[in-house]
């Protein structure tokens, strides 16, 4: 049997120029929740969200992923995703999307901790209601890839300096798919409020690694469709 996929009808934004997907959903039965699809289907692309639980380093996070789908030939598109939990922001998530690379993941969106924590106050009788606006963006002009200053998506606690360029991850996620970042966590190099310098690599290969550690789907996936 499949994992059964829920269906929401796309909403127009307004106030945007683009036209914004909104899905609205229910998370409940948290204590057994392992994870669940959303489908919707809009005019020009249709989006696929997939929440669910995993771990690394023996933490719990909620993990999202968002996959678009096109008929058109050739496809590509730039799209911002914001995630809600009632009317909080929880990311705001800019990605380039493209027939062969369709799927953008976020590993350490929140934890698991965090997520049902009575402070943050995300979890109301038994629930949460979740929303997720996805909008098309202008596609970036073309700059100059010996620089890079790239955000990946979810909880980011370290900045990497490769050369000129920038890049702001996660250290437990790095450590947890690198033995050698492994090796660093341990080491104290990774936790601290400096940035870690990074040598005998280029900007655009370590782009390239970071890619498959945040979206490895992508890759491997064939098409990348779920």
């Amino acid at each position: 049997m499949g994992r059964k996929k829920e269906k929401h009808n796309a909403k127009i934004g307004e106030a945007n120029v683009k036209k914004t997907t909104i899905m609205r959903f229910l998370i409940d039965q948290l204590d057994g929740f392992t994870d669940k699809l959303f489908v919707c289907q809009a005019e020009k692309y249709n989006w696929t969200t997939h929440f669910y639980r995993g771990q690394f380093f023996d933490e719990d996070y909620l993990i999202v992923d968002i996959y678009c789908h096109s008929s058109i030939p050739s496809w590509s598109c730039d799209a911002r995703t914001e995630v809600k939990f009632w009317n909080t922001t929880i990311q705001d998530i800019e990605h380039h999307y493209e027939m062969k690379r369709n799927c953008m993941s976020c590993p350490p969106f929140i934890k698991w901790k965090d997520l049902i924590s009575r402070e943050n106050n995300y979890v109301r009788n038994g629930r949460i209601v979740c929303e997720v606006l996805i909008s098309e963006v202008p596609k970036k002009a073309n700059k100059n890839q010996a620089v890079i200053v790239k955000e990946y998506p979810g909880i980011r606690n370290l900045e990497i300096l490769v050369e000129k360029s920038k890049f702001h991850v996660n250290m437990e996620l790095l450590a947890f798919t690198s033995k050698f970042f492994e090796k660093e966590l341990a080491r104290g190099r990774l936790n601290t409020a400096d940035p870690y310098i990074l040598e005998d690599i280029t900007p655009i290969d370590f782009k390239l690694y970071m890619d498959l550690t945040y979206h490895p789907k992508q890759y491997f996936s064939g098409n990348g469709s779920v």
